[in-house]
């Protein structure tokens, strides 16, 4: 079996390995898409006894046994700058650096003078530079500009900071990683004129990044199925020709598909250990009006509070089928972790 390794231009599909299980069946492709094998950490206490060193060996472990000949790319989702050293320590090669909850939303509908006043407290933070802005007067009016900065500086500042976090630890290794700048959980859907400023600005500040994932809208949502391909040639123009950045969303250069062994796995905890299914639903109630913030959902919590208890022949069609059930579990997968961590990786 192949090291995993950076993929570069290389088309792409991240698949999900919860623990180190990997489904078999998000290997058979016939579009000769690289997997790049993609894990998210838990809370500390999972990080104490489980991290992405673990998870590495999990993962090759698994690929080994289903006999995966190809290149591949390991991940790890990087929401602090402390997840992006310990998984570069720990010799990943694909960074996703899930910037949604830093960015400012409430811009879409600020006033004018809302914006002025954000772009003060940015620059007197240190998000932009004295004179950031002169650049981009040739490409937008002072309002779309604006709006922009308000909107994605926070997220493209903290970008910088996962960047240098996992640039430390890297040193030395190699060719440089795969880098993905993941906007894809908020509400609206990204714009070409954000697309061509978030592009921009990663070129400004020395971000090395080679994927951008942004939002496509509630269409495509997490945890809905839906065959609807999205009209994104726009987006993909304006990243390549904004230093050669490729597309993730479906149909485009990098497919997330990280659903399928997530669900593969409870649907085994459903089968085998009804009392461990049920208690991973009570951790994820508990942590939703906390863990779902950030999150593009149709799942609110009311309707969380109103999920029907079941029997336990009905758990799969109530949570692993309906998109309410499948939105609650992914969101809160986190949080239900550092509750439950140690039973589900027992169970698999």
């Amino acid at each position: 079996m192949n090291a995993p390794a950076p993929l570069g231009l290389c088309e792409t599909v991240a698949v999900g390995a919860p623990f180190g299980f990997v489904c078999p069946e998000d290997f058979v492709r016939d579009d000769g898409r690289a997997p790049v094998i993609l894990h998210q950490m838990g809370g500390e206490k999972e990080r104490e006894f489980f991290g992405p060193r673990e998870l590495r060996d999990a993962t090759c472990a698994r690929l080994e046994r289903i006999g995966w000949p190809e290149n591949w790319g390991l991940g790890g989702v990087c929401r602090e700058p402390e997840d992006a050293a310990n998984f570069a320590l720990a010799g990943y090669t694909w960074f996703t650096f899930d910037l949604a909850s830093r960015v400012n939303e409430r811009a879409d509908a600020a006033s004018l003078d809302e914006l002025d006043a954000g772009i003060v407290a940015l620059e007197d933070a240190g998000v932009f530079p004295a004179g950031w802005h002169v650049q981009y007067l040739a490409l937008f009016d002072e309002e779309t500009l604006a709006r922009a900065a308000v909107k994605f500086g926070r997220a493209l500042a903290h970008a910088e900071d996962l960047q240098q976090a996992m640039r430390t630890a890297w040193s030395g290794r190699g060719a440089m990683p795969d880098v993905e700048i993941h906007i894809a959980r908020l509400l609206r859907k990204t714009t070409a004129t954000e697309t061509r400023f978030i592009a921009a600005e990663l070129l400004r500040r020395g971000i090395w990044a080679s994927v951008f994932a942004p939002s496509l809208g509630t269409e495509f949502q997490l945890g809905l199925s839906t065959a609807k391909i999205p009209d994104t040639t726009n987006l993909a123009t304006i990243l390549k020709s904004s230093g050669a950045l490729r597309l993730a969303a479906p149909g485009a250069s990098h497919l997330d598909c990280t659903d399928r062994a997530f669900f593969e796995v409870l649907a085994g905890i459903v089968k085998n250990d009804t009392a461990l299914f049920r208690q991973i639903l009570a951790a994820a109630r508990d942590a939703f009006p906390m863990a779902s913030v950030g999150w593009s959902l149709l799942v609110m919590e009311d309707d969380v509070r109103m999920m029907p208890e079941v029997e336990d022949a009905m758990l799969a069609e109530t949570f692993l089928r309906h998109p309410h059930g499948r939105q609650l579990l992914l969101c809160t997968w986190g949080a239900v972790c550092e509750r439950l961590g140690g039973r589900i990786r027992a169970a698999l």
